[in-house]
């Protein structure tokens, strides 16, 4: 069992956060060069 599964509701929350980032950023990414904004 990894040990940041143990850690406070608020970092796991910043957590999902920054990955929903990252994702809206890469998202965001591959958009702008498909659609050569």
């Amino acid at each position: 069992m990894p040990l940041f599964v143990d850690y406070s509701p608020e970092l796991s929350q910043i957590d999902a956060l920054c990955a929903l980032l990252a994702t809206f950023v890469l998202n965001g990414t591959q958009l702008a060069e498909k659609h050569k904004f």
